[in-house]
C-alpha cells in the first residue's frame, strides 16, 4: 500500500514539473505590422464639392487598409502641380509612394509629368481628364456621353413636340476633356426639335463668366433651355435667368449634383442634374490605386485608345436628378438641402407651381410680386423693369430702391425722358 502511494506521489510531481516547464515558456513573438502603402492622390481643385465627397471616402476606407495617403491641390494651377509632382518623384524609401491618382489641371501639359512617375516604376490612375499620348496605368471617369444624352432627353420630355427650342451651352474651358465630350454628346442628341444657338467656354468653370454670358445670351436671343457642363456653370445660369424674370420659362441642366445644385433642385429653381456619384468613384479609384501598387494590375472594364498607347478604364454610372428624386442626394448632402424649401413652403416655389411669383434665391431678394416695395421685415425695396427694344427684344431686371426717372439714348442722339 505503501509504495503504491510512494508511486503517485512522485507521479504527481513529475506532471507539475511538466506543467511549470511548460508554463513558463516564451510566449511566440508577433509579427510587425506591415508598413503603410503610400499613395498620393494629386487633384485640380480639392474645394470643390464632388472632391470634397470623393476625399471623404477614400479616407473612410484608407482607415482600416493601412494605406498613408497623401492629398495635393493644385487650386486649378498648371505650374503648382507640377512643383507638387516634381517633389513626390524627390521622396526615396518608405516616403516613396507607389501609386498617384492624378486628376490634371491641364490635361495637355501633363503629359510629361505622367513620363516621368512612369519612369519611377510609378503607378499612374488618372481621373476625369484623359491626359493624350501618355502611357497610363488607368483612366477612371463619370460616363460623360450618356451625361449628354440625358440632359437632351430630359429637355425633350418636358417641352414635347412645340416649336424648336433655342438652346445654350455652357462648358468648361478647351483644356477639359470631360467638358468637351459632355458637350458634343449634347450635339449629337439633338432633333429637329433643338438647336443650339451659342456654346460658350468657361476656363475653370467660372460661375460669374457664365452668369455674366447668360445676361448676354437672353438679351440678345430668345433662349428657351441652358445646358451646362459642370454644377458651377449651371448655377451661374441660374442667377441670372431668376435676376431677369426668366426662371419659369427657361429650363436649366447642369452636371456634377454639387449642394448648391441640390439646393437649387429642392427649391424649384433649378430642373435638373446628372449625378456623377463621386462616392462609387472614390471607391473605383481606390480600388485602382490599391491593386496597382501592389499587383501592378486592377480589374478594369474597357479600353481607351489614347495616342500610342491602349489604356485600362473604368467608366463610372451616372444619373439624372430632378426635384421629384432630389431625395437621393440627401444621402450626401444631407436634409440640409430642404431647409430653403421649408423655409419658404406656401409662398410658391415651385417652377410653373401656378401660384405666379417666383422665390428669392440664396440671396435672400424678394419674389416678383413684392418687387419696388419696402418689406414688413425693413428690407429696401426693389423694382423691377422691363426693357423691350425696337427690335421685340425683351429683358427684365431689378434693381435696389425705387426709381425716380430713366433716360434711354442712342449714339448721336439725345437722351430721352423714359417716365
Amino acid at each position: 500500500m505503501s509504495n503504491f502511494t510512494s508511486f503517485h506521489r512522485w507521479l504527481i510531481l513529475f506532471a507539475a514539473f511538466v506543467f511549470l516547464i511548460g508554463g513558463c515558456s516564451p510566449e511566440p513573438e508577433k509579427k510587425p505590422l506591415p508598413p503603410r502603402l503610400p499613395i498620393a492622390v494629386a487633384v485640380a481643385d480639392l474645394e470643390w464639392d464632388g472632391m470634397q465627397v470623393l476625399r471623404k471616402t477614400v479616407e473612410e476606407r484608407s482607415r482600416g487598409e493601412r494605406l498613408d495617403i497623401t492629398w495635393l491641390d493644385a487650386k486649378n494651377d498648371p505650374a503648382e502641380q507640377q512643383r507638387q509632382i516634381e517633389h513626390l518623384l524627390r521622396k526615396t524609401g518608405r516616403q516613396k509612394v507607389k501609386a498617384v491618382v492624378l486628376q490634371p489641371v491641364d490635361p495637355a501639359q501633363s503629359s510629361l509629368l505622367v513620363e516621368a512617375l512612369a519612369r519611377e516604376n510609378i503607378k499612374v490612375i488618372v481621373l476625369e481628364k484623359l491626359v493624350g499620348n501618355a502611357p497610363l496605368d488607368g483612366y477612371i471617369a463619370s460616363d460623360h456621353v450618356l451625361a449628354g444624352q440625358l440632359q437632351v432627353r430630359y429637355v425633350l420630355n418636358r417641352a414635347g413636340r412645340q416649336k424648336p427650342l433655342n438652346a445654350l451651352i455652357l462648358k468648361g474651358g478647351p483644356a477639359d476633356p470631360a467638358a468637351q465630350e459632355i458637350a458634343a454628346a449634347i450635339r449629337h442628341s439633338l432633333t429637329e426639335n433643338m438647336r443650339v444657338l451659342k456654346e460658350l467656354e468657361h476656363p475653370r468653370n467660372d460661375r460669374e463668366a457664365a452668369e455674366r454670358n447668360v445676361r448676354q445670351a437672353i438679351f440678345e436671343n430668345r433662349i428657351d433651355v441652358v445646358l451646362a457642363t459642370d454644377s458651377r456653370l449651371a448655377a451661374g445660369a441660374v442667377a441670372a435667368l431668376k435676376s431677369a424674370g426668366l426662371s419659369e420659362q427657361v429650363l436649366t441642366l447642369g452636371v456634377g449634383a454639387d449642394r448648391t445644385a441640390a439646393r437649387a433642385l429642392v427649391a424649384g429653381d433649378h430642373d435638373a442634374e446628372v449625378d456623377t456619384m463621386p462616392e462609387l468613384v472614390g471607391h473605383y479609384v481606390l480600388d485602382a490605386a490599391v491593386s496597382l501598387a501592389k499587383t501592378g494590375h486592377w480589374q478594369y472594364d474597357a479600353r481607351v485608345n489614347n495616342g500610342n498607347y491602349s489604356v485600362p478604364a473604368k467608366i463610372t454610372p451616372v444619373r439624372l436628378i430632378e426635384k421629384t428624386n432630389a431625395y437621393l442626394l440627401e444621402q450626401r448632402w444631407g436634409k440640409e438641402i430642404r431647409k430653403k424649401q421649408e423655409e419658404g413652403a406656401g409662398q410658391g416655389q415651385d417652377r410653373g407651381g401656378g401660384s405666379g411669383s417666383e422665390s428669392s434665391g440664396e440671396d435672400g431678394g424678394e419674389g416678383s410680386e413684392g418687387a419696388g416695395k419696402q418689406s414688413g421685415g425693413g428690407q429696401r425695396a426693389k423694382t423691377k423693369l422691363k426693357i423691350t427694344t425696337q427690335e421685340g427684344k425683351t429683358m427684365e431686371i431689378e434693381i435696389p430702391g425705387e426709381v425716380k426717372s430713366i433716360e434711354s439714348s442712342q449714339e448721336g442722339q439725345a437722351p430721352k425722358e423714359g417716365f
